[in-house]
């Protein structure tokens, strides 16, 4: 087989071309009428991108679940601020509540890539923000994303990823084209 060239690009601070994909999954018409993002996740690899970029989406109130401790870094939520539209709001939280609102409930695994030593500390501080039935039930109209590998179990139930409110697989289906542009961008094809 031939060798080909392999493109993962992620960084501590922007994820494997996402969330802009995981925005196309939302229908339009869902984020012209309820436009608000619930977040319950870990800020480790990919969540600044979606607080940095949310200001772009004029209306959208993004709230970020997380525990105490493991909220984006601070220059992360003013840079989203400043750049406001003047309807769009960011909100950070420990607290699992006022779901009822939310368009999309959006998780991402717990523990990143480098972060392997901080497992278990962070598995026992994130439980109970784990997107289970319990927690869909408490926003009934919102959709469930996941920018995949999930840990099934972990921060998110089967019954949740693999229910009729999960875009996860649209959603992987919109990254495999931003990825293949930008690949073609980067060889020129």
């Amino acid at each position: 087989l031939p060798r080909v060239p392999v493109c993962q690009p992620i960084t501590p601070i922007v994820g494997p071309t996402d969330p802009d994909p995981a925005y196309q999954s939302v229908n339009a018409e869902r984020l012209s009428t309820r436009p608000e993002i619930q977040v319950a996740r870990s800020p480790a690899a990919v969540m600044p991108a979606p607080v940095k970029r949310s200001p772009r989406l004029t209306g959208l109130a993004l709230t970020v679940i997380s525990p105490s401790g493991y909220q984006p870094p601070a220059a992360v939520i003013e840079r989203a601020r400043s750049i406001d539209s003047g309807t769009h709001t960011v909100t950070v939280t420990d607290q699992l509540t006022n779901l009822n609102n939310a368009t999309a409930i959006y998780t991402d695994v717990w523990t990143s890539m480098g972060q392997e030593p901080e497992q278990e500390s962070r598995r026992k501080a994130f439980m109970r923000y784990q997107v289970n039935q319990a927690v869909m039930d408490r926003a009934p109209d919102a959709v469930f994303m996941h920018c995949l590998p999930a840990h099934r179990g972990e921060e998110v139930t089967d019954e949740v990823i693999d229910g009729p409110r999960s875009v996860v697989f649209q959603q992987a289906g919109n990254r495999l084209y931003a990825q293949m542009a930008l690949l073609a961008e980067m060889f020129g094809e």
